[in-house]
């Protein structure tokens, strides 16, 4: 019976073990996106060219709510970072540790760019990537990304992973599109593979809620 009881009281500190892993250090990822196959009139005029894509997101040291962007104090204000962050690990407790960035030659910026002309594209348009060859019949889009982020809530029996993004869209200086989107999933442990699957799973809604609004356009 003591040994069943000793069994009992080790269950969470293995858990602390198994659902912080390599949690302590940094990880990065790449996220990969890709266009569905949609048959594009070649006759078309439509096009779009996507102007800036701004990085709106600040940051905190200890925030009370795991939603909000954190870093670790002595990057916090390091620009080359705070544009790769995407998550911050964190332990059965729910304690801050490793963060989780895109690699070196993707940013949330740049993600966010391929994410908007990917649905642009579903939709027929042509991207236009040589502001040159901008047309009067081009829709000129701005992006301001005001949040994007993935986080972990702890659980006795499974861990949540969620993933949130907001994005305001500036179309030809007239209509600005607001766009909202959050999902969640549960998994055993908070791998840095499981976290690029929330986040994609993520990316595809917003791709979905772009083209809604693109469909509404006069």
């Amino acid at each position: 019976m003591k040994i069943k009881n000793l069994l009992l009281a080790l269950i969470p500190i293995s858990l602390v073990f198994i659902l912080s892993g390599c949690a302590i250090k940094r990880g990065e990822v790449t996220i990969k996106q890709e266009a569905k196959e949609t048959k594009v009139n070649t006759n078309s005029q439509l096009s779009v060219y996507i102007k800036e894509v701004k990085d709106n997101r600040t940051f905190e040291f200890n925030p009370i709510d795991p939603n909000i962007p954190s870093l670790s104090p002595d990057e916090i204000n390091t620009n080359e970072v705070k544009t790769r962050a995407i998550a911050r690990k964190r332990n059965a407790y729910g304690k801050g540790l490793g963060d989780i960035l895109l690699k070196k030659g993707q940013t949330v910026s740049s993600l966010m760019k391929e994410n908007i002309e990917i649905a642009f594209k579903e939709l027929g348009y042509k991207v236009i990537k040589d502001e040159k060859n901008i047309t009067t019949d081009t829709k000129i889009v701005n992006v301001d990304i005001n949040k994007f982020w993935s986080w972990m809530t702890p659980g006795f029996w499974a861990i949540t992973l969620s993933t949130e993004i907001s994005t305001n869209l500036k179309i030809n200086t007239i209509n600005k599109e607001e766009i909202n989107v959050f999902t969640k999933d549960y998994y055993s442990v908070g791998t840095e593979s499981n976290y690029v699957k929330v986040i994609k799973t993520a990316l595809k809604m917003h791709i979905e809620e772009v083209k809604t609004k693109i469909d509404k356009m006069p």
